[in-house]
């Protein structure tokens, strides 16, 4: 945290949370959370809805993951990015967007095809 612009106690920070939602083919799927510390790089969580109509076989743990889970990326052929930070706000989402469209992609409407 060398970049950090204010003063602040050991463990202490401030921090913007965006909320968006994702649709893959139309059907609500998830939800990516970006988060960033003022003076420092992006990172996000990603929660995908269960759906008993379109992915009904994906794993519970599959369903949550964050940008720093290297195991999720390579599962689905996505090159993992180092520490899980992203230097824009535009390359951590499109990262999880390729991670979420990998994911569903591979259980939709079907057993999964890994």
């Amino acid at each position: 945290m060398e970049k950090y612009p204010f003063n602040h106690a050991y463990g202490s920070l401030i921090y913007r949370e965006e909320n968006y939602h994702f649709r893959y083919k139309g059907v609500s799927a998830a939800e990516i959370s970006l988060f960033h510390v003022p003076g420092e790089e992006y990172h996000f969580q990603c929660h995908i809805y269960e759906d008993n109509n379109h992915w009904i076989y994906l794993p519970q743990e599959i369903r949550e993951f964050n940008s720093s889970n290297k195991k999720v990326f390579e599962k689905f052929g996505v090159s993992p990015c180092g520490s899980g930070l992203f230097q824009t706000k535009e390359e951590a989402l499109q990262k999880a967007i390729t991670v979420i469209e990998k994911i569903l992609g591979t259980y939709e409407n079907d057993k999964p095809k890994i």
